[in-house]
């Protein structure tokens, strides 16, 4: 499915076509001729890639729409698939733009809303809240950024708070550019955006070394520095495009829990406390995929942090290296049975209070 190709002295991936039999897309409206507008949807889906492919494979179109409008209602800038391509329409007259959420015409940039209306909203449990505080810190003005789905997108709510966003270009890789992100289910729109493009297109963007700083999830750590979040406990989960993201952006910052599955912590005067461990390592010695490749990103010289509620660990010449712990936090106590690995330990500073209140 895949070849490896070397073109001007650089490896590279080719991934070779397949036959696509049916695209199921959706937009907004359709009208009699069969052309797609998906003008109030809040992101594009790539719907044009997605039916071109079927079409030119022989295969079927098949749209669905809110509603069917007369011939020559849409304009044609918001036409972005065709009729030609499109070989049956569904009309869903309660088709909803999100889960359990209506249409909100300032989501699919329709109109602009006033956002003092809209509470921006800290994530509410402890660990995330500290990571997205922490992340939030790595974080300068004038910088193009990225965010990840999960435990990145608590920052979001961060900037927010700080009134930050004017000094920032934000992305997700659902084509959004800035706006008021949207978290959890909501997770790829936002209110009142600058643009909403394709997501094929700003991966190109993303590929071209256009992200400053990328704020990503992790799954697993290893030793060597590497992060999987595609192969996880036997499963195979997908990498998305984690990949492309990682490798190209010119500062990574992963973000993500100490441990899972059970951790239970507190903020107890001025100190947090590890009231129980998670009984999954996620610190392991030696990944079970390579989502991310650490010798890849020294060579090319990019900087890695790895934050998580009680550590923050940075990529070093020969490995992990920790560089800061929370208030209360002891490192043979509270870090390293955890760890199925010594980390480097040099000058470890204490993160700043202010992150755990």
């Amino acid at each position: 499915m895949v070849q490896l190709l070397e073109i001007d002295g650089k490896e590279v991936l080719r991934y070779k076509p397949f036959r696509v039999d049916v695209a199921l897309i959706r937009a907004t409206f359709a009208d009699t001729r069969g052309n797609l507008s998906p003008e109030e949807e809040a992101v594009d889906m790539d719907i044009h890639s997605m039916a071109l492919a079927a079409h030119n494979s022989g295969g079927l179109v098949i749209g669905q729409v809110r509603q069917v409008l007369a011939s020559g209602s849409l304009h044609p800038r918001s036409v972005r698939v065709p009729g030609i391509m499109v070989d049956a329409v569904v009309e869903n007259t309660e088709q909803q733009q999100f889960y359990g959420l209506g249409y909100d015409p300032s989501i699919s940039g329709s109109r602009r809303a006033p956002l003092g209306a809209f509470t921006a909203e800290l994530p509410s449990k402890l660990e995330r809240r500290i990571v997205a505080r922490r992340a939030a810190q790595e974080i300068r003005a004038g910088a193009s950024l990225n965010f990840g789905f999960g435990m990145p997108g608590g920052i979001f709510g961060v900037i927010a708070e700080q009134g930050s966003a004017d000094r920032l270009w934000l992305s997700v890789e659902q084509g959004t550019h800035n706006g008021r992100m949207l978290d959890e289910r909501f997770f790829g729109a936002a209110r009142n955006t600058d643009a909403i493009i394709p997501s094929i297109e700003q991966f190109d963007y993303y590929s071209g070394g256009g992200i400053d700083i990328t704020f990503l999830g992790m799954g697993e750590t290893d030793a060597n520095g590497n992060v999987n979040v595609s192969h996880l406990g036997g499963n195979l989960v997908g990498p998305g495009g984690f990949v492309e993201i990682a490798q190209n952006a010119k500062k990574v910052v992963f973000c993500g829990s100490f441990d899972a599955q059970g951790t239970k912590l507190a903020w107890l005067e001025g100190r947090l406390v590890i009231q129980a461990p998670g009984k999954v390592h996620k610190f392991v010695r030696q990944v079970e995929r390579i989502t991310f490749s650490a010798s890849y990103a020294r060579r090319t010289g990019q900087e890695v942090l790895y934050i998580t509620e009680r550590a923050v660990f940075r990529l070093g010449e020969s490995g992990l290296a920790l560089v800061e712990i929370a208030p209360g936090i002891e490192i043979e106590r509270d870090i390293l049975p955890y760890m199925d690995f010594e980390p480097e330990i040099g000058v470890v500073r204490t993160m700043s209070p202010e992150l755990f209140q």
